[in-house]
């Protein structure tokens, strides 16, 4: 009794802190912006986010509808919540709000269609209160995992149902470890409902303060979205030829995606080998196109492989649409492709023989799998980043872990064995299909949460 009473004295206490630290972000933030553009640029979007929702709310809140609010981090989390707001509109008529912190969520807008989007307001409990008693939300779910203590602690207060989906938790997150277990303990409990990505997942999520009846195992429903847009891509297949200028001698085509600088180092090493060079066409996509990360990208593709690389958004249509563009004279063979957009990786997996998914070097964490996996073939990642359906792929012979010094030979191997690219496609494919479903039980879970508002 005394340790946990112990617990909760801590835990308040942290709450008590995050609060305090919150609010001298808040009075710091135009000096802090003064020093990095970016981070101003971010708290000024964040510090004006409320006043934009509730003008939303003033003009557009149908209080006969019920509202859901979905926040996810980034394109990746948000991404994830499609098939289960699309599966609940056949269900439900209701309102829907979208926020993200990164502005790659925008790459998600377009398909969960919300009422309106934007940034979150500053995780501090006077701004969190404004903003819920203007929208007045039924429910607030949380995308993969990004929960945050001023956000969950107001919604407590007005008694907003509050929902995890897709929940995920890599066995290597910092969330796991002091101060930040302690810290969103209080927020993790706060959850009415909880669907957990995996039986893994699920235990992590207790561990984190997820109570017991509020859990369920739902799986991931960004498999389910893999597989739709995957196979809605393979119609746009000529197009995406097309504007790939691919040439037609035998050459295999290497998707890069949610590459980094670290990945693209070593990346750019590996296929700089005459072995590699000669017998791979290289498309790369960063996770950020910035035009810095695209001139940055550009010069290492020039003192590597010794060619500037043609620019996506220069060919003749972008892959999607099929509509045309500006127009570019078709590449001399072996010429990199940079992708200087975005919205397009998926689609660019589905006419690829091998991709290298990024975020296995440096520190940023190995970004998502599914859907070259969905796309059926081979998956190269580094070796840095514990990601269970990467290690999962691995484990089925379905995906390749390399270091820098193996990555070329590993390569090679693909090229040259083209019945083990084949049969480690099948498997990828495999792997997503048994992983689909979750849109709908996700789905459930959230009118759930919203019928017992």
């Amino acid at each position: 009794m005394t340790s946990a009473l112990e617990s909760a004295t801590a835990t308040a206490a942290g709450e008590r802190l995050y609060a305090t630290a919150a609010r001298l972000i808040r009075v710091l933030s135009p000096a802090l912006g003064a020093v990095s553009r970016r981070f101003a640029a971010e708290i000024g979007a964040r510090r004006s986010a409320g006043a934009v929702l509730a003008a939303w709310a003033t003009d557009r809140r149908d209080l006969s509808r019920p509202l859901l609010w979905v926040h996810g981090a980034s394109a990746g989390e948000l991404l994830g919540a499609v098939p289960p707001v699309r599966a609940l509109r056949h269900r439900l008529d209701f309102q829907l709000v979208v926020t993200y912190f990164s502005r790659s969520g925008l790459d998600a807008v377009s398909e969960l269609a919300p009422d309106v989007h934007g940034h979150p307001p500053l995780d501090a409990f006077p701004e969190c209160r404004a903003t819920i008693d203007a929208l007045r939300p039924d429910v607030i779910a949380f995308a993969a995992g990004d929960l945050w203590p001023g956000l969950t602690r107001a919604a407590a207060r007005r008694r907003v149902g509050l929902v995890l989906i897709n929940g995920s938790v890599r066995p290597d997150g910092r969330r796991l470890r002091p101060p930040a277990r302690a810290l969103l303990a209080p927020s993790y409990r706060r959850l009415r409902l909880a669907g957990a990505a995996s039986e893994a997942d699920a235990g992590r999520l207790r561990t984190l303060g997820v109570q017991e009846r509020a859990l369920r195992v739902t799986g991931d429903a960004a498999f389910d979205l893999a597989l739709t847009r995957c196979d809605a891509a393979r119609g746009a297949r000529d197009a995406l030829l097309r504007a790939l200028g691919r040439p037609s001698n035998g050459r295999l085509l290497l998707v890069a995606g949610s590459t980094g600088p670290e990945d693209e180092r070593v990346l750019l090493d590996a296929v700089a080998r005459p072995e590699l060079k000669e017998r791979l066409d290289l498309v790369l996509v960063p996770h950020r196109p910035s035009p810095l990360a695209v001139a940055r990208l550009s010069a290492r593709c020039r003192e590597r492989l010794g060619r500037d690389p043609v620019l996506w958004s220069r060919r003749q249509g972008d892959g999607r649409t099929g509509r045309p563009g500006r127009t570019e004279p078709e590449p001399r063979e072996g010429r990199p492709m940079l992708v200087d957009t975005v919205g397009v990786l998926a689609a660019l997996y589905t006419v690829a023989d091998l991709a290298y998914v990024g975020g296995g070097f440096g520190r940023t964490g190995l970004h998502s799998v599914i859907e070259p996996a969905a796309a059926g073939i081979p998956v190269v990642v580094g070796p840095g980043g514990s990601r269970r359906e990467a290690d999962e792929l691995i484990r089925r012979g379905a995906a390749l872990r390399l270091d820098a010094g193996g990555l070329a030979r590993g390569f090679e191997r693909l090229v040259e064995a083209g019945s083990t690219r084949v049969s480690m496609g099948r498997r990828a494919r495999a792997y997503v299909e048994e992983g689909a479903g979750a849109g709908q039980t996700t789905a459930e879970l959230l009118l759930r949460a919203i019928e017992r508002r």
